[in-house]
């Protein structure tokens, strides 16, 4: 029996069109419908049989009509059979989009607690299941009967994978469940960090994670799960999808003086690190460092002129202050009274966990007598 070729994919999350003029939240909108065009062009180029979307396509049940139309119309150029599985946030109902009739005749959105959907010139049978409300305590794997074990059985399913005695307001998927469920694949949607391809009895199963990252709690490359799968043998490959990554990247700028060296070296780092396309994606970034007292660099200005060459950047300051405290010690001030204090406490204690404990005092009090301490970055 020949194997199918899948790709499996979950929770794009395709928000509705927004009318703020925000570049970070139209860049967003576009990422979220380009994604979903580069998962169609890759099933297309690499003559995949059957896409599988485990959940949360959308991230509403109400869908504007200019959106749904983007995404039924990239649906439409699949050459493969789409199934969908609705989740948490897009499930089954008299407002959600999936009720609509006129959805691409290559798709097939399952709308109860359990339907199979069978493709003879494939001798294959394709399972799942619908959110039909936000939260789905129970198991809805025990509908699942009449499976021929002749044939390749998929299964599509948006669930919480947890242990055997755990509880979950969203699917509670167990391991026994999967041992005992005896498809061959088991496609998985709600974790937006993907898994490695694991097997449990006869079921191999995974979640691919989100194709597009949406935040800065989800970072670095973002994709697919792509391959065959036979009655004997699963292979999956992951494939990449978003072009624009969320990235939190941090950069040591210890000796650096200026801004132009400051920027000089976090270009030549980002370029060093994500290839010519670095100006691409998303940037939270994180100095960390030794400073001088005479180090006056503008982080308000080092992030403008970044603003123009990157998709997006926030600026961290976690560098920290170098003072020579044997100088600032005689000092007549406060802050080397206080440096002082500090180093009679250090002579006189004998406990290593309290000189520790000091000396991160003068640390951080050094830095709030120097204007350096950050009570709140947010």
């Amino acid at each position: 029996m020949d194997p199918v070729k899948i790709l499996h994919c979950a929770d794009l999350h395709i928000e509705n069109e927004s009318k703020r003029n925000s570049q970070l939240v139209q860049n967003h909108y576009s990422d979220l419908l380009k994604g979903l065009r580069q998962i169609i062009k890759l099933a297309n180029e690499e003559a995949v049989d059957i896409l599988l979307i485990a959940g949360d396509l959308f991230d509403a049940t109400a869908v504007d009509p200019v959106t749904l139309n983007s995404v039924k119309e990239s649906l439409s150029g699949c050459h493969a059979s789409i199934f969908i599985s609705p989740g948490n946030h897009d499930y089954v109902s008299i407002e959600s989009p999936y009720s609509d009739e006129d959805w691409p005749a290559n798709t097939f959105v399952f709308k109860k607690e359990w339907e199979s959907f069978e493709l003879p010139r494939l001798n294959t049978v394709v399972w799942g299941a619908a959110f039909r409300s936000t939260h789905v305590e129970e198991s809805l794997f025990t509908g699942m009967e009449g499976l021929d074990p002749g044939k390749i059985n998929l299964c599509c399913m948006h669930g919480d994978l947890v242990s055997n005695t755990a509880e979950s307001s969203y699917h509670p998927i167990t391991p026994d469940q999967i041992s005992r469920l005896g498809v061959d694949y088991l496609a998985l949607g709600h974790i937006h960090k993907r898994t490695e391809v694991q097997k449990s009895a006869s079921t191999t199963y995974a979640y691919s994670g989100n194709p597009v990252g949406r935040g800065f709690d989800e970072l670095g490359p973002r994709g697919v799960y792509l391959g065959s799968v036979g009655k004997e043998r699963v292979d999956l490959d992951f494939y990449p999808i978003a072009e624009r990554q969320y990235l939190w990247e941090e950069i040591d700028v210890s000796g650096l003086f200026t801004e132009r060296e400051i920027l000089s070296t976090i270009r030549k780092t980002l370029e060093e690190r994500h290839g010519g396309e670095w100006q691409a994606h998303y940037y939270r970034l994180v100095f960390i460092g030794e400073k001088s007292e005479n180090q006056l660099v503008s982080w308000t200005s080092i992030k403008d002129q970044l603003s123009d060459e990157v998709a997006y950047i926030e600026i961290r300051d976690r560098t920290f202050l170098s003072i020579d405290q044997e100088s600032a010690a005689e000092e007549n001030t406060l802050r080397g009274a206080f440096i002082r204090n500090a180093q009679a406490d250090l002579n006189n204690e004998q406990d290593e966990a309290e000189k520790e404990k000091i000396q991160r005092a003068l640390k951080y009090g050094l830095e709030a007598l120097s204007g350096g301490l950050r009570l709140d970055e947010n």
